[in-house]
């Protein structure tokens, strides 16, 4: 009996199923559209540019078959291009996606940061531009340096000849920094004389003239020897005896 009943009902099943037939697997790429899909190549599923509100152009199916193309779209928002007259609206879009008309932060009062466009096209999004702030650690913007940040420069890269430069509110601080004189009557640097003044009181006899007056001249410096740095040009830098049997100089 249990038997017969078991048999009768396998029975029903097949006869139910008999008239179905299996949905072949959705396969993207295969330019028909299947339930899981939106769209697949040219089967859009009747959907057109003026779907989307644009005024005309050829509607496209992404790659991947869920979503639709409307880079080939024209006279709307949404199609990556900054339109107007010219695709017949009638108002001028400002940007319309990627396309920001080279718009910038700057141009909205910012120093870093990027510019988008809002999703309707009327205007642009600068949420995303930003001032430098000072001491957060990272260099940038208008900024010089940064408190407790190793400084690239030094006196010398700025045009000095010695000195300590210092950051103050993420700015150069230069005040410590030292330009050498020539004429100051002050030793300074690697001036040998300035003035009248001399070096260790050096005279014309003690650098093995017989005689004569040492007299003190301008001369532009090179590096010292060893240095790959280039220093500003620095006067003062050698001797001569007015009188004698040679000329001493001091670089």
């Amino acid at each position: 009996m249990h038997r017969h009943i078991l048999a009768v009902v396998m029975t029903a099943a097949l006869i139910a199923t008999a008239g179905c037939k299996e949905d072949p697997k959705a396969e993207c790429g295969d330019g028909k559209k299947h339930s899981s899909e939106t769209c697949d190549g040219t089967a859009l599923g009747g959907s057109t540019c003026q779907t989307f509100d644009f005024l005309g152009g050829t509607l496209g199916c992404n790659p991947d078959c869920l979503g639709y193309d409307l880079t080939f779209c024209t006279g709307g928002c949404g199609n990556n291009t900054a339109e107007g007259a010219a695709q017949g609206l009638d108002h001028e879009e400002p940007c319309d996606g990627s396309d920001i008309r080279g718009q910038n932060c700057t141009i909205e009062g910012f120093e870093l940061g990027e510019v988008t466009c809002l999703e309707d096209c009327s205007g642009f999004d600068a949420s995303g531009c930003r001032d430098p702030v000072c001491a957060d650690g990272t260099v940038e913007g208008s900024e010089d340096c940064e408190p407790d940040v190793a400084m690239d420069d030094d006196c010398i890269d700025l045009g000095y000849n010695a000195g300590d430069l210092a950051c103050v509110n993420c700015m150069y601080d230069e005040s410590g920094c030292i330009t050498w004189v020539c004429g100051n009557d002050v030793l300074e640097g690697l001036e040998q004389c300035d003035g009248t003044i001399m070096r260790d009181d050096e005279t014309c006899m003690t650098l093995g003239h017989d005689e004569g007056d040492l007299a003190c001249f301008g001369s532009d410096a090179t590096c010292p020897a060893g240095s790959t740095r280039a220093r500003a040009s620095t006067t003062c830098a050698a001797m001569t005896c007015s009188r004698g049997p040679r000329t001493a100089s001091r670089a």
